[in-house]
């Protein structure tokens, strides 16, 4: 029989009480230091407040007792999956199964992990298989059908998740994830209904809220489409992202040269360079400028994360600098410090926009960094430009030469700022 305090700190954890459960498993592991149910239940409990280095510590302890606790290998996988560790996790999983081979917890954790390392398919593959051993299993069921959306197949998904809500009408990991594959096929309407339902039963559910934002901002048909590329492109490889955007990248290479030397086919080759330029801009600030456009709905305004609310800021304050800075371009007595105050706010959008994308620690670091070079660089080019117009002529003259320099640094930093960028959001620190 199971220790009367391990069963109260099981039923403190199913109510996100950790707290209080640690301090109950505290108490059994000193009467019972040989305990692995208790060291392993801590295990979980630390892990759950983010302090993973407690956490291994009682893992370890429990696998030393007990290596052949099937549970213990699956709490180890999903704190190694909380840690970022997705192949360690991925190991210690399959080593769960390989003990207890007909749990479907356990094919629910590996299909997690796949899904974690984008292996849509063979995460697809594991949900099914602990369906095989429990068809009403709405954890599988849900894991199936996010598998399914990321593999571009959102009707499959769906019916799976309808399956899933009859099973349990009250899930809201049920309710979010059929929101999601609603919105990837087009569905805003239905999806945001889901996405609420689910706000509705688990108020904290992150998942569900960021899903109602999109649906609110979808009801712009131009944020519509740059939402059906992001959901594309989220279902793609690291790899074939990068493919992708440095694919775009040399096409608009390759197209401006070619219209540079065959200006014959200009009616052809700047309407693409000018939808590439437009598509690039939107692919950047889509999201925190239609956040912005949110913020004047009631409804949205709540919906917004306090991240995407600052986000939103900065990327009004950038844009109104570029574009009244360029509207005063024209009938400015010195245009130059003019055109650098346009350009160092334009290219701080690429990076000002996924602030907040970034892991915490140092990939927030060094895009908070990126910034900080790009913004010095920018207030070199304006501050040499404008003590240019008050000081004797050849002094000036030879600002307004240097400041050239600066100026050619910060455009070529902003190029390069779009790529550091994209690495530093889908970098995961291992923790």
């Amino acid at each position: 029989m199971q220790d009367p305090q391990i069963d109260r700190a099981l039923l403190l954890i199913r109510q996100h009480r950790f707290d209080m459960a640690i301090e109950t498993l505290e108490s059994v592991i000193q009467n019972q230091p040989n305990n692995s149910v208790a060291h392993t239940y801590l295990a979980f409990s630390y892990g759950a407040l983010d302090n993973f280095a407690k956490s291994d510590v009682h893992i370890q302890e429990a696998l030393r007792l007990d290596p052949e606790f099937s549970f213990v290998h699956f709490v180890n996988s999903t704190m190694l999956s909380a840690r970022n560790r997705p192949d360690e996790a991925e190991a210690a999983v399959r080593e769960a199964i390989r003990l207890d081979p007909e749990t479907t917890l356990y094919y629910s954790g590996l299909a997690e992990v796949l899904l974690q390392k984008k292996q849509w398919s063979a995460a697809q593959q594991a949900a099914e298989q602990g369906l095989a051993f429990d068809p009403d299993d709405v954890k599988c069921l849900n894991l199936r059908a996010v598998a399914l959306t990321k593999q571009g197949k959102p009707q499959d998904a769906t019916d799976s998740m309808k399956t899933a809500l009859e099973r349990d009408p009250d899930n809201a990991d049920t309710h979010t994830n059929l929101a999601w594959a609603l919105l990837q096929a087009g569905e805003h309407k239905q999806a945001a209904e889901h996405f609420g339902e689910a706000l509705r039963i688990n108020p904290q559910e992150e998942s569900a809220r960021i899903g109602l934002v999109e649906c609110l901002k979808a009801r712009n048909i131009v944020y519509s489409l740059m939402l059906q590329y992001f959901l594309w492109m989220a279902r793609q490889s690291g790899r074939m992202r990068w493919f992708v955007i440095i694919g775009l990248f040399f096409g608009y290479r390759a197209v401006r040269s070619f219209a540079q030397a065959n200006p014959e086919y200009a009616v052809w080759t700047y309407p693409l360079i000018a939808a590439y330029i437009a598509f690039v801009l939107m692919s950047w600030i889509a999201s925190p400028l239609f956040d912005l456009v949110l913020r004047l709905d009631r409804l949205g305004r709540l919906a917004l994360s306090p991240e995407q609310i600052k986000t939103s800021n900065w990327i009004g304050l950038c844009l109104i600098g570029s574009a009244s800075s360029l509207l005063f371009l024209f009938g400015a007595h010195a245009p130059l410090p003019t055109l650098y105050v346009a350009v160092s706010f334009a290219v701080l959008l690429p990076s000002i926009a996924h602030i907040y994308d970034c892991d915490k620690g140092w990939p927030r670091y060094a895009l908070l960094s990126i910034l900080g070079v790009l913004a010095l660089l920018g207030s070199i080019c304006v501050g040499s430009s404008i003590i240019a117009q008050f000081v004797p002529e050849d002094t000036g003259a030879l600002l307004l030469h240097l400041s050239v320099l600066p100026f050619f640094a910060m455009c070529l930093g902003g190029v390069a700022s779009q790529f550091a960028t994209n690495y530093l959001v889908g970098f995961r620190v291992r923790k």
